[in-house]
């Protein structure tokens, strides 16, 4: 699934970009908006310079900076046109030219000035990244979140015990319909205010959903103050700011700060997991979610000392390379949330495997394995283990009294009485019906009796309460080591042999020295 994801975004990457050079007979040249660079001159031709200072223009202009950051446009929309900016503030197009700096033959609709035979790929990456279409790229960023949104919506419809993968593919779903928010107003003029406070209000929602996901898939907690703290704090900012109609730049600090809170959340959540099931994955989206909040806050911090950074209409290298990197953290998290669901997916299967579906203990077949791998250290190492082979007493009668619900009942309190008595290194495992067997790693045959006769002793002086009164389990054990067997075989053979003496008489523990020699 992972390497569909990987192509599939590529494609897409590949058709918007060609989709986009392919709007002007100058190809890619159109992707640059306002600055082209003479590397070999060393000069800049700007239709508006990256680093403005608006308060002075709006100063000369004789109107308010908000006015006048208003009627540029919105953060997506490029470069402004100067004849639709002039009208709507009722002034002259060449005053306002003069007041932004645009020199002189700058087109009036805010297109791009080319000088005449000016190649297109000398510019340098970071002033290319500056002046990259940010409708582009926002149209981008809408289409790689539906993507993602949908590959999450098909694990939910795959695998639907897992908690919190719906939440994931809804937080996708609402960062993809905020940024097509953003691409729309633009499209069709939409109220600047009104645009940015939806956005924002979906975009918001989606981390607070991502967050639920990751604390509900990790089942852990969420962190009250940020959920009924934070969150409707940040909410009750946004909705003062659209009512009172105040500008679009705070909504960016409350959206910068949102993000930050709830992805170092996210993020801490996904750390304090924990869980072998799927702790790479765990730790491969929490990184791109701790990452893409700092840069967001960062961001916020630069535009105070640096108000043009984030001017809406005018593209800079801070705004697109925040796009860019919720391009890039976005996939990364996604893609780390579906593989967070792949190792879990896998660890349930290989338990299934593995763990016996009743007691929940290893199965035969896990054993077996762990056998193998013993006695090959064996031969290596020459480091001896031994195994005790255990066999309930009467346990028919047990079923043939009391049925198949005590009987299982019987089961389950016996394997797990044996697993919580024996020592860290020891596996205890189902080998059959009502026979168990204990692997003893770097154990010796004598140690091994002495592990046998406590476990016996402790088994039988239990009481096990049912409906019908009270039943008293013991067990018969034959213990092998493997400084006389030398193969798996032989190891149980033996052990299966000292188990039928102990048969013979019950609630008895019997070692492979105990076995009668065969006559010769």
């Amino acid at each position: 699934m992972n390497r569909w994801i990987k192509i599939i975004t590529l494609l897409i990457v590949l058709i918007i970009g060609l989709t986009a050079c392919s709007e002007s007979p100058d190809g890619a040249q159109d992707l640059l908006l306002s600055e082209q660079i003479d590397v070999s001159a060393g000069q800049t031709s700007q239709t508006i310079p990256p680093q403005l200072d608006l308060v002075s223009a709006a100063n000369q202009l004789g109107i308010t900076e908000e006015e006048l950051i208003s009627a540029l446009g919105s953060p997506g929309q490029g470069p402004p046109n100067f004849a639709a900016v002039a009208t709507k503030l009722d002034i002259p197009q060449q005053e306002l030219m003069d007041a932004l700096g645009a020199p002189t033959g700058a087109p009036a609709n805010g297109a791009q000035a080319v000088p005449p035979g000016q190649p297109s790929g000398q510019q340098p990456l970071l002033l290319t990244l500056s002046t990259i279409s940010q409708p582009t790229l926002t149209l981008m960023i809408v289409i790689i979140f539906f993507m993602q949104g949908g590959l999450i919506l098909f694990s939910t419809l795959v695998i639907k015990s897992y908690k919190g993968v719906r939440e994931a593919a809804l937080a996708t779903f609402s960062m993809a319909f905020g940024f097509l928010v953003i691409r729309l107003g633009n499209e069709f003029q939409i109220d600047q205010i009104t645009s940015g406070f939806l956005s924002n209000l979906l975009i918001i929602s989606g981390f607070v959903l991502f967050y639920l996901a990751v604390c509900r898939f990790s089942d852990k907690a969420c962190n009250r103050w940020v959920l009924y703290g934070f969150v409707p704090l940040a909410y009750l900012v946004l909705t003062v700011a659209w009512l009172f109609r105040i500008h679009a730049l705070p909504l960016l600090y409350v959206s910068a700060t949102a993000t930050l809170v709830l992805n170092l959340s996210s993020a801490f959540t996904l750390y304090r997991s924990n869980t072998r099931r799927y702790r790479l994955a765990a730790y491969l989206t929490a990184l791109p979610l701790s990452i893409y909040g700092l840069i967001s806050i960062s961001r916020m911090i630069i535009s105070f000392f640096d108000r043009a950074t984030i001017t809406p209409g005018l593209p800079s290298f801070s705004a697109n390379f925040d796009i860019m990197s919720l391009f890039v953290a976005s996939h990364l998290w996604s893609s780390g949330f579906i593989l967070m669901i792949s190792q879990r997916l896998q660890s349930n299967l290989n338990d299934l495997a593995m763990n016996d579906a009743l007691t929940r203990i290893r199965n035969r077949r896990a054993m077996q394995d762990m056998l193998d791998f013993e006695m090959r250290r064996v031969e290596k190492e020459v480091r001896d283990f031994s195994i005790i082979l255990i066999d309930i007493d009467y346990f028919k009668h047990v079923n043939d009294t009391h049925g198949h619900d005590i009987d299982d009942q019987v089961l389950q309190w016996f394997a797990s009485t044996l697993q919580n008595s024996m020592r860290m290194q020891d596996v205890v495992a189902r080998w059959g019906g009502e026979e168990f067997l204990i692997l003893l790693p770097d154990t010796l045959l004598e140690e091994a009796r002495q592990i046998a006769e406590r476990l016996r002793s402790t088994i039988s002086s239990f009481v096990i309460d049912i409906p019908s009164g009270t039943l008293q389990i013991t067990f018969s054990a034959g213990v092998s080591s493997s400084t006389e067997s030398r193969s798996v075989d032989k190891l149980y053979k033996v052990a299966d042999q000292a188990l039928y003496i102990a048969k013979q008489t019950r609630n008895q523990v019997v070692s492979q020295e105990d076995i009668p020699a065969e006559p010769v």
